[in-house]
């Protein structure tokens, strides 16, 4: 048995080929064969496969079987392995796995959703050895999202959960999700103020955020607060006072009392 496995790192050394997939329906798993397999492959071939799983799934590709014209640097026959225009390997060779056994040792994690293979064979016959070409499967791996450090720090502002090809973002007690599904807010409840009546933040932070307080008054001494005076932010997004009462109160005219 002998495989030769040539991964070129850095550069194209006959021809890169762009990664669009085109006509290409994703699916969460698949086989693909050359041509004829497992009869013997002709010469001059140059076909290419596009393999598509769904977004938010990586692609794994493992080679079942690989039986193709051994050459130096896989020169005369190969099948290429491409990710866009970077190189995951060329193979040639034999690798034959038995029956029953987990299908083959090379296997190949895309960094995407797709991969690109290429199958070339030259203009000779495969002579008296009658090569048979490869057989591989591939199949969807859900990323987990959660745990994938980006650019601008992870995907969820507070807690992540990784479901089947995707993600959801949740928020701490008193926040809310944004309509980027990512960000979170505290909880805002406005400025609730009163007919005839006077409003302050008497939090340290002047803002009408969750937890924050607020003390109603009345703009006239001719007006006294029927209610509490002192209420808190809850998560809800309503003012609830430090009684516990969600009622908010009013400024109603007093007595006056005039003397003449």
């Amino acid at each position: 048995m002998s495989l030769f496995i040539h991964v070129p790192w850095l550069l194209c050394v006959f021809q890169c080929w762009g990664a669009v997939i085109s006509g290409s329906i994703p699916v969460l798993h698949g086989e693909v064969q050359s041509p004829g397999y497992p009869a013997p492959y002709p010469p001059s071939l140059h076909e290419i496969w596009d393999l598509l799983v769904p977004q938010g799934y990586t692609l794994n590709l493992t080679f079942t079987n690989i039986d193709i014209e051994l050459s130096e640097d896989c020169y005369y026959d190969s099948i290429m392995v491409m990710f866009g225009k970077r190189f995951l390997g060329r193979f040639c060779g034999r690798n034959h796995v038995s029956k029953g056994d987990r299908p083959g040792k090379y296997s190949i994690m895309s960094p995407g959703n797709n991969l690109r293979l290429v199958f070339k064979t030259d203009s000779s016959s495969p002579g008296s050895h009658r090569y048979s070409g490869f057989s591989a499967i591939y199949q969807a791996v859900d990323i987990n999202e959660c745990t994938t450090e980006f650019d601008k720090g992870y995907m969820c502002h507070h807690f992540c959960s990784n479901t089947l090809g995707g993600f959801v973002c949740s928020c701490r007690h008193g926040y809310q999700l944004q309509p980027d599904n990512s960000t979170c807010f505290p909880v805002d409840c406005g400025f609730p103020v009163p007919k005839n009546g006077t409003l302050r933040v008497v939090s340290k932070i002047p803002k009408t955020l969750y937890q924050n307080e607020i003390q109603f008054g009345c703009e006239s001494k001719y007006y006294r607060l029927e209610g509490d005076d002192v209420y808190r932010c809850e998560a809800q997004g309503y003012w609830r006072s430090l009684n516990g009462s969600r009622n908010l109160p009013k400024c109603v005219e007093g007595i006056v009392n005039l003397l003449y």
